[in-house]
């Protein structure tokens, strides 16, 4: 899991930025949601400040509001939403 977490940490250290692959992608879709909940598991059995801060500036980045605004509904869109 360090392995996997370093490598991913490294490849994006800005966690707002988008990844490109075949197209790019916003750091706030669901599937970056995944990401982050691996990382608080991992946080929680290895408590690096790194892995917090990290997650933390993702939800900054978003300004803890969903992907399309704070009227979305779309389950997809609301990862980055919720409180400080």
């Amino acid at each position: 899991m360090r392995l996997a977490n370093t490598y991913f940490m490294q490849k994006w250290p800005d966690p707002g930025t988008p990844i490109v692959t075949n197209i790019a992608r916003p750091s706030h879709i669901w599937t970056r949601a995944v990401y982050y909940e691996g990382l608080m598991a991992l946080h929680s059995i290895d408590p690096k400040k790194e892995y917090l801060d990290y997650a933390i500036d993702w939800g900054n980045k978003h300004h803890w509001t969903p992907r399309n605004g704070i009227k979305d509904r779309d389950a997809d869109d609301q990862c980055a939403g919720g409180n400080k």
